[in-house]
């Protein structure tokens, strides 16, 4: 089971919240945090079990954005993300540090709002998993597509 739960439950792949803030013209500190529980229930018709997973993130990032024109800019962003999976029926514990980069592009309709929308990489500077106390590492890298929407106030 843990070889399926490690290529499954990696918290980039996870929506999360995230707040960033302007420092100076276009340099913003951030970042981002991430949390996700679920449990669920497997009857075999022999045995029954219940089994819960949570996953914990952590991603402190900065950035710097510029605008083409009035409407139209780009955002590249960078940080360390930390991760933690708990997996409690094989009680499995996965936990690392990567390096997350994001490069969203803004198009902002108004002055208070904007859609960004741009590729993402996550990279894992070590990450490692233990399974009744035996523990491995391991590697993560993640390259997807974001979208998200952001208010200025």
């Amino acid at each position: 089971m843990a070889d399926n739960v490690q290529g499954e439950l990696i918290p980039f792949n996870l929506p999360r919240a995230g707040i960033d803030y302007f420092v100076a013209d276009g340099v913003s500190v951030g970042g981002s945090l991430i949390y996700a529980s679920t449990s669920m229930e497997t009857d075999s018709g022999v045995a029954s079990s219940e089994e819960s997973i949570t996953v914990l993130g952590f991603a402190p990032r900065a950035g710097y954005a510029t605008m083409f024109s009035e409407h139209v800019g780009i955002w590249p962003r960078g940080g360390i993300t930390y991760m933690k999976v708990d997996y409690d029926e094989s009680e499995l514990e996965m936990s690392g540090f990567a390096l997350s980069l994001d490069v969203p592009f803004l198009l902002a309709p108004s002055e208070s709002v904007a859609i960004l929308l741009g590729p993402t990489l996550d990279y894992a500077l070590s990450a490692s998993a233990e399974v009744g106390g035996q523990s491995t590492d391991f590697g993560i890298f993640g390259f997807g597509i974001q979208a998200g929407l952001a208010g200025f106030i």
